[in-house]
């Protein structure tokens, strides 16, 4: 018997993987939520509850706690998306050459100046 689905987004369209932390792809994932294209199940964690359908490809953010608020800033209480109907961003910690997966792929490099600013 097929599950319910409370998105419109039966499967990712891409993969965008980088190193494990820090990595600076949660900059990445920000980006594509101003540009409405969803990120859902970021790094394999579960999120679905955060959010509330409204409408087909249209969601608002609904955790009041903002757990992401430091790592995904765009999801911010209330606020409403009105994703792309073609893509759906996979994001994972994983070396391009260990993946293997058919979709188009983005790798995603942190700038090592950062890297090399922190302390």
């Amino acid at each position: 018997m097929p599950t319910e689905r409370k998105f419109d987004y039966p499967e990712f369209t891409f993969d965008a993987v980088s190193p494990e932390l820090p990595c600076d792809a949660a900059w990445l994932a920000n980006c594509f939520l101003e540009l409405n294209i969803p990120g859902w199940r970021p790094w394999d964690i579960e999120i679905k509850n955060e959010w509330q359908g409204l409408a087909p490809l249209h969601y608002q953010y609904s955790d009041q706690q903002l757990p992401w608020k430091q790592t995904l800033p765009a999801l911010q209480y209330q606020r409403e998306f009105h994703f792309d109907s073609a893509h759906a961003a996979c994001f994972r910690h994983q070396w391009p050459a260990h993946y293997k997966n058919n979709r188009p792929l983005i790798f995603f490099v942190r700038d090592p100046r950062g890297a090399l600013n922190q302390r």
